[in-house]
């Protein structure tokens, strides 16, 4: 008994001496990391861990979120590497950092003194045969989350789906969250986030390595560690949407249990795989893959067999023609080519361009959308380096590139086939004689959208040869409609997009264009023939995103159901879509220096001013500007000191001349009187109407009054700016949000409080001194009014009882728009734009003044002219507005 009762006491004694050196406790964990780890292992994380960037939004959410409650971190794959990074970065940034993590084993990294207490603590239960403390059990999480310490929640445990399945309640971290937030006060936010190595989609190959070492997305060790010596000074923490426990919690049923728990993690699963989505793109699939989606749809099959019926050509036919016709379509979305593409053009643009200010608040609302649906970005088009300057962006802020939409005349050697990598894909210019072809293009849009990947496409079809929006094309617009209504996509988001430009690159070419010069084919010689324009510097570019537009949203708005909507409704409605999308586009253009400098001149008859002159007028125009909320350049913001800037350039570029005086030469700047060269005015007129938009409502409204001296009336102004509006339907996209009543009223306002006309018995005036003003409005559209008069002048006798091809019609109009000229009947030379001239064919076409149609002569099809049987006399219109206004 003694013997016993010695062994006891022994026994005994060893305890309290553990329990002594343990600190009279057994809460040592090897999932807990404490505030430090070894020195050498935090030399070294620390070491690696900065040179992984945190984007400065992301740290100011993390700091918000850990002023409310307590961040709890989660991400998918459990790993004790990650663990240690994520402690010593967010460490770094002063961030609220991790010192917990379920099912992780820390014991190798900690300093020696917590080593050894784990191992004691362990060796304690060992001799009193009881299991080791579980810091769930025990309350140790809680406890560590109450005083708002973080911790890491790993989502997948990589033993297996059915160890975490068979796991009790009380030991599965989540359940345990939960219930830890039911009865805590402060509130427990759990934060996914990524770290990103590189932006390389998932691919679906099968390869040795990772049988090996563990696919990417799920890397072993040798792997892990690999990757990330390999890719650590190019990569960076994402956050994704965090989750509110409290607020999940409210919205269960109140039970807490693993049905829950799955939710949860299911919940914050899908917040990391929709940004690395967002980020990397959907699975890239092998291209031959991809076509076997195509071709094996169930809906393009279906197409083919009608095709077969109706042509009584073999199915095997037009299936074998499917293959080629989708080689000469599709992408080839290759990540290396990206890479060094992005290289390329980085340089490029950070060369011809002074900066690239981009609208990042925009760019968020894009990330946003991209969560929910499928995204289409709609660009303005001005310059072939539109599509250049938005891939880097997107890929820059960590957006995957979109698959771009390109015309076929772009699939030249050996440009083609880069731009194809880069996730260009090429159409023809018309579907039309080829029924098989939109079947094709069809099934292969609708792929990509169902697939995940987004879409660029450039609405007016080629790029702006005027400067301002051209109406917008529908065929790939409807495309995209179709595949939305086949059912296969829950919902697309458009992004409308300006992209403006101090200089564009293309600006000559443009105006020869527009002087009816044939365009220039796209090839080798002709990229060879232009590389001097990359040695040349273009000042600013900006990229502004107006709010996206969804597409099951705008269906609601528009009373529309889309398994309901008819032939006749579905036109109207992508009508009306389109026109949104364009107008979207044009409200969040930036208004630049060069364009107000350009606007002022090109209201002068001569484009001559004086200094003052040009200041005021640029002021004039700018004042109007901001009560409209249009965005503006910040260089604006000095009005006098942009002026300057600008006008220097232009006199640099011989777009503008100094007027000589052989007895003045040495006259202040302030006498001097500038003027714009008569060969140069369509420069000019490039960039002002560019933002010619805005002041379409003041211009028509000046005409009006303009037109009508002795005072008019509000309701004859209605009649004559609803007039206008349907005059220029061709030329210019209107903002269909207000009524020509309420934007009559609105700028009525706006002359009468700036007392530039008054208001007497119901009629408007012109204040003494301030016709002026109302000048400067209409000047900005008098070239449009004359191109339409030009093209009147000259129907009668050229079509007399004669049929005229569109090629001839308009070389005879410009001969006699130059006589015009000439002999003062017009005063600006840009009224003989081909473009203007064009827009003037077709509203008199759709007024049945002129009958056009279609004929083929040759290989050619030939737009063919004749008089129609329209009886509206626009002359006298045209006539009585252009005498009224100053020439």
């Amino acid at each position: 008994m003694d013997k016993k009762e010695s062994k006891e006491g022994i026994r005994e004694k060893i305890r309290n001496f553990i329990m002594m050196l343990l600190g009279n406790h057994l809460n040592y964990y090897t999932s807990y990391f404490g505030e430090s780890g070894s020195f050498l292992v935090s030399l070294i994380f620390r070491y690696f861990a900065e040179k992984v960037s945190i984007s400065k939004e992301d740290q100011k959410t993390i700091r918000d979120l850990s002023n409310k409650g307590t961040i709890i971190y989660a991400q998918k794959n459990r790993s004790a590497l990650d663990f240690l990074f994520f402690h010593h970065r967010y460490k770094t940034e002063g961030l609220p950092y991790p010192i917990f993590g379920n099912f992780i084993n820390m014991i190798w990294f900690q300093p020696i003194k917590s080593m050894f207490r784990i191992m004691l603590s362990k060796l304690y239960c060992l001799i009193e045969r009881i299991d080791s403390p579980n810091p769930y059990r025990t309350d140790f999480v809680r406890r560590m989350t109450d005083e708002g310490h973080s911790s890491i929640l790993f989502l997948r445990n990589p033993t297996g789906l059915l160890k975490r399945f068979a796991l009790k309640e009380v030991d599965d971290p989540l359940v345990y969250l939960l219930r830890a937030q039911k009865t805590m006060e402060k509130t427990i936010y759990i934060v996914p986030h990524i770290i990103i190595y590189h932006k390389r989609p998932l691919s679906m190959k099968k390869t040795l390595a990772n049988v090996l070492f563990g696919p990417r997305e799920e890397p072993g060790l040798i792997r892990r560690i690999i990757i990330f010596l390999r890719y650590h000074r190019k990569a960076f923490i994402k956050l994704c949407d965090p989750i509110n426990l409290q607020d999940f919690l409210n919205e269960s049923d109140g039970t807490i249990d693993g049905e829950l728990s799955h939710e949860l993690r299911r919940a914050l699963l899908n917040n990391i795989e929709r940004e690395e989505r967002i980020i990397k793109g959907p699975a890239l699939k092998d291209r031959l893959e991809l076509f076997d989606l195509v071709l094996w749809d169930k809906r393009f099959q279906k197409e083919i067999d009608e095709l077969s019926e109706v042509t009584g050509v073999a199915k095997e036919t037009f299936r074998e023609k499917a293959v080629s016709y989708l080689d000469e379509i599709a992408a080839n979305y290759n990540m290396t080519v990206i890479y060094i593409s992005d290289a390329v053009v980085s340089w490029v643009c950070k060369n011809i361009y002074s900066e690239i200010e981009v609208d990042m608040d925009g760019l968020k609302k894009i990330r946003d959308a991209a969560k929910k649906s499928s995204l289409v970005i709609v660009p303005s088009h001005k310059s072939h380096m539109d599509y250049l300057i938005l891939s880097p962006l997107f890929f820059h802020n960590n957006l995957t590139p979109p698959h771009i939409a390109a015309g076929v005349n772009l699939s030249f050697f050996p440009m083609g086939p880069i731009f194809r990598r880069t996730g260009a894909f090429f159409m023809r210019r018309t579907f039309k004689g080829d029924p098989l072809y939109p079947i094709v293009f069809s099934a292969y849009i609708k792929t990509l959208l169902s697939e995940g990947f987004s879409l660029e496409f450039f609405i007016e079809g080629g790029r702006s040869r005027t400067g301002k929006l051209v109406m917008p094309k529908l065929g790939l617009l409807s495309i995209i409609l179709q595949a939305y209504l086949s059912g296969d996509i829950e919902d697309i988001s458009f992004v409308p997009v300006s992209i403006s430009y101090d200089k564009v690159m293309e600006e000559e070419s443009h105006i020869r264009e527009m002087s009816g010069v044939k365009k220039e084919k796209e090839n080798l010689a002709s990229m060879i023939k232009n590389r001097g324009l990359l040695k040349k510097r273009y000042g600013r570019a900006f990229v502004n995103f107006n709010d996206p537009i969804s597409l099951k949203d705008f269906f609601s708005t528009s009373g529309y159901t889309p398994d309901k909507i008819t032939k006749t409704e579905l036109e109207g409605f992508q009508y009306n879509l389109a026109y949104k999308i364009v107008h979207s586009i044009n409200e969040v253009s930036v208004v630049l220096p060069s364009q107000l400098v350009s606007a002022a001149f090109m209201t002068q008859i001569k484009g001559a001013l004086l200094w003052e002159e040009l200041v005021e007028t640029v002021k004039f125009l700018l004042d109007y500007l901001k009560l409209t909320g249009a965005r503006i350049s910040e260089s604006l913001d000095s009005p006098r000191s942009a002026v300057s800037e600008i006008l220097s350039s232009l006199i640099d570029e011989k777009l503008v001349e100094i007027v000589k005086h052989e007895q003045e030469e040495d006259e202040e700047d302030f006498e001097k009187i500038f003027f714009v060269p008569e060969g140069k005015r369509l420069n000019l007129e490039f960039y002002k109407n560019s933002t010619l938009h805005f002041f379409l409502p003041p211009a028509f409204i000046s005409l009006s009054i303009l037109s009508h001296r002795s005072g008019v009336s509000k309701e004859q102004i209605i009649e004559d700016y609803t007039s206008l509006r349907k005059l220029f339907k061709y030329d210019f996209i209107y903002d269909m949000e207000f009524t020509d009543v309420e934007r009559v009223n609105q700028m009525l306002n706006y002359l009468k409080k700036n007392e530039i006309i008054k208001e007497k018995d119901g009629q408007f005036k012109i204040n003494k001194g301030m016709e002026v003003k109302l000048n400067i409005f209409a000047g900005l559209v008098r070239n449009y009014l004359e191109s339409y008069l030009v093209t009147l002048k000259t129907l009668p006798d050229y079509l007399k009882n004669k049929k005229r091809n569109e090629k001839d019609l308009i070389n005879r109009i410009t001969k006699v728009g130059e006589k015009m000229f000439t002999r003062g009947e017009i005063t600006r030379p840009e009224s003989l734009s081909i473009i203007n001239i064009k827009n003037a064919l077709n509203l008199f076409t759709h007024e049945e003044v002129l009958t056009m149609k279609k004929e083929i002569v040759g290989k050619k099809q030939l737009r063919i002219y004749s008089l129609g049987t329209g009886q509206k006399d626009f002359t006298k219109q045209l006539t009585n507005y252009l005498d009224r206004i100053e020439k």
